[in-house]
């Protein structure tokens, strides 16, 4: 082996210690589309110089990871400012670069180094950058990113700096941003540029997620839902994923928790937002019924996390709303909710809320295929037998078309299909229960499939004997067989508050 290879070997291919390189025995090799830059190493910035200059492994180069684990254990990276913003730049001269994560460990990195970094990476599709404090002028930065048409996905998590604002301003193809227990700092700016604003009107988001910002304020809240709102309205919005927790307390839950329940309602038939999470700890006083009425409202919701607390208001208050929603609502399909501990209640709360709910999803929720509870620990609760079968008889679909009405020969017999191909038979012995003409005609599907008017007679002859069928309920390990005239339970009946 050369001395370059060898260098790049030891220096550059290699595996974070979360990926280790294979073992010097094994005949598995470190991929060369990969590399990772230790900066506490000496050799780091005289490999990158060296990689330049092999062409082959120059443009072979999708991943890379810096990071600087060593200086943990040193005190310092040891490099200058100026070599930094060197490293950063020959790694924007990797033509195929397309993803890379920048853990080092709460250092400070020069606004001029990621400007240099997104100045040549114009492949770049994502960003992610951790535990770093950016410092400088974000002058030049914003420039870069206005013209930068590649970077779609960009993470901060656990980082300073002003510089994570002109990331939510001025990337013009932003489809995905996380921002979790970061700081974004206040602009030194006399521009009006508003970056809450202009992330909640832009046209190409898919999903934002805003965990534990330390600086967040209810009016950067209220600015981002306002606009999100006025671009639900144009029907340009393309956000279907949004995640928003704060437990500040300087943040008023009860605002932002009504601006959001707002964009649902208002916008119930073309709302783009399909996966939602709400938390905002005790300011956010009427969390339950705002919930509900996002539940009741909003045909298009398909996954829901939610946090519950008590603070003077009961929490099991909030949770009886939800529950009663639940019995109407035939879209959502994952549910989480964390439940604080209650002070008004004999027992804990999640045995008395895991205890209606389950009783809710057996009797009216024939679409909810995930469902988990917290308690104040975060610890999961565990659901009975019976509403674990009926989650995965939920995700066959087969209990929802039993009880629309609505469903075929062939839509029962393929929603079959599917759930015996998944080895599913408790599925398929719950559709015969409820349908046991579906294995009397099964033999006749093909001719039916063939000739449309046969079909409808046998639709039609279907849904006649369902009619005369026995009114007595059964149980069918602990999940009822459909009662055709039987009183609908209220959610009294289910949840004592």
């Amino acid at each position: 082996m050369t001395s370059t290879m060898k260098l790049l070997q030891t220096t550059l291919l290699r595996r974070h210690r979360s990926n280790p390189m294979p073992a010097a025995d094994s005949k598995a090799s470190p991929s060369n589309d990969s590399m990772i830059v230790d900066l506490a190493r000496n050799d780091a910035l005289p490999a990158l110089r060296v990689l330049r200059e092999t062409p082959k492994l120059h443009q072979s180069v999708k991943t890379a990871v810096i990071h600087a684990e060593s200086c943990v254990w040193y005190g310092s990276v040891k490099m200058d400012l100026f070599a930094l913003v060197e490293v950063f730049s020959l790694l924007g001269e990797l033509p195929r670069l397309q993803s890379i994560t920048v853990d080092l460990s709460d250092l400070k990195v020069p606004m001029a180094a990621l400007t240099a970094l997104l100045r040549g990476a114009k492949a770049l599709r994502e960003l992610h950058l951790i535990n770093i404090h950016l410092v400088g002028d974000t002058k030049a930065l914003d420039e870069v990113l206005k013209t930068h048409n590649r970077l779609q996905h960009v993470r901060f998590l656990r980082c300073t700096g002003v510089a994570i604002q002109s990331f939510m301003a001025h990337l013009p193809s932003l489809k995905r941003l996380e921002l979790r227990y970061s700081a974004l700092g206040e602009r030194c700016t006399t521009t009006d540029v508003n970056p809450w604003k202009i992330l909640g009107a832009s046209t190409t988001l898919q999903s934002l997620t805003i965990q534990e910002l330390a600086d967040l304020t209810t009016d950067n809240a209220l600015s981002f839902c306002m606009a999100l709102s006025e671009q639900q309205l144009r029907g340009t919005c393309q956000l279907q994923e949004l995640h928003m927790t704060s437990a500040s307390t300087t943040v008023d839950g009860q605002q932002i928790g009504q601006a959001m329940a707002d964009i649902f309602i208002l916008h119930s038939n073309n709302c783009t937002i399909k996966t939602l999470t709400l938390k905002f700890g005790r300011t956010w006083k009427t969390a339950g019924h705002t919930v509900a009425s996002i539940l009741q409202r909003n045909p298009g919701l398909s996954s829901l996390c939610v946090e519950l607390t008590g603070g003077n208001t009961a929490t099991s208050t909030h949770a009886a709303p939800i529950l009663h929603a639940l019995t109407k609502n035939n879209t959502l399909k994952r549910l989480k909710i964390c439940l604080d501990r209650d002070m008004h209640l004999d027992e804990p709360l999640e045995d008395a809320f895991q205890s209606a709910i389950e009783q809710v999803l057996l009797q009216h929720n024939h679409v909810l295929q995930s469902l988990v509870i917290l308690d104040e620990n975060r610890d999961r609760y565990l659901l009975t037998k019976d509403a674990k079968l009926k989650l995965e008889l939920n995700a066959t679909k087969l209990p929802a078309l039993l009880h629309s009405h609505n469903g075929t020969q062939r839509d029962y017999l393929n929603a079959m299909i599917d759930a015996n191909s998944g080895n599913s038979l408790d599925a398929v012995f719950y559709a015969l229960s409820n349908q046991p003409n579906l294995l009397r005609d099964m033999e006749s599907l093909e001719v039916s499939a063939a000739h449309p008017t046969t079909m409808k007679k046998q639709q039609k002859s279907l849904i006649d004997s369902d009619s005369e069928s026995d009114d007595e309920s059964t149980r069918y390990w602990g999940i009822p067989i459909v009662k055709r005239k039987s009183k609908r339970k209220t959610i009294k009946d289910f949840f004592k508050v």
